[in-house]
């Protein structure tokens, strides 16, 4: 009656639908050309990224105190296991070397504190150690090459060719800035360190983080306006 059909209403309800930035517009399939025994790469110019087990995942991030006013940030919140290699959120950099040898890891990274300063280093897919890569002192941007118990981390490329260095979550918000591989352990990177390398297969970078479109959704009706 007229009674119950003032009763009737309608609310919309908006949901923004926001993906892990896998790449694309960023430089998804790049891949560095190594020359002279040296390959540069800006942290948020990643060729891949994987979700963890708990889905979370690292992004692109601007910062005016970082080298082009943009970085690379660890999950912000995430669910640590001691089988990080199959779980943990992973960041991908594909890299083509001519030269084979040894190769000297520096990065430029900031750490607010003793529980974001860390993270895991692979080639390929494998963990180069249980080791793990760290930043110190926090609260700064840095360039360094610590690794646990008090070394650094060196990477054999045995073959030429593509390799790809995986960088994994261990602590909460890791920035990473600049990421440099050497066959020589004597140059320490200052400043803004070497230019960046090179590659090939990606458009121009995007720190944004890749959305899909706003669906709007209207509960009384049960309709679906807008696609994702």
């Amino acid at each position: 009656d007229a009674a119950d059909a003032a009763l009737v209403g309608q609310t919309q309800t908006t949901i923004t639908v926001e993906t892990p930035d896998t790449g694309t517009g960023n430089t998804e399939g790049a891949v560095f050309n190594e020359s002279g025994g040296l390959v540069v790469m800006e942290g948020e110019h990643f060729t891949n990224v994987a979700t963890s087990h708990d889905n979370v995942f690292w992004n692109p991030i601007n910062t005016t105190e970082a080298i082009a006013n943009s970085a690379v940030q660890a999950p912000l919140s995430a669910q640590s296991t001691s089988n990080f290699a199959n779980n943990h959120a992973r960041v991908d950099y594909d890299i083509s070397f001519t030269q084979t040898g040894t190769y000297h890891l520096w990065m430029r990274g900031y750490a607010a504190n003793g529980a974001s300063d860390t993270l895991y280093v692979g080639l390929n897919g494998a963990p180069l150690s249980t080791a793990f890569f760290r930043f110190l002192p926090y609260k700064t941007w840095i360039w360094t090459d610590l690794k646990q118990g008090g070394s650094y981390f060196s990477i054999d490329i045995n073959n030429p060719g593509v390799h790809t260095l995986n960088l994994w979550m261990r602590e909460t918000g890791t920035m990473v800035d600049r990421i440099v591989l050497s066959k020589n352990s004597n140059s320490t990177p200052a400043g803004d360190g070497p230019a960046e390398t090179p590659h090939d297969g990606a458009g121009n970078p995007d720190p944004e983080p890749d959305t899909v479109a706003t669906p709007q959704i209207v509960p009384n009706g049960g309709l679906f306006q807008g696609s994702v």
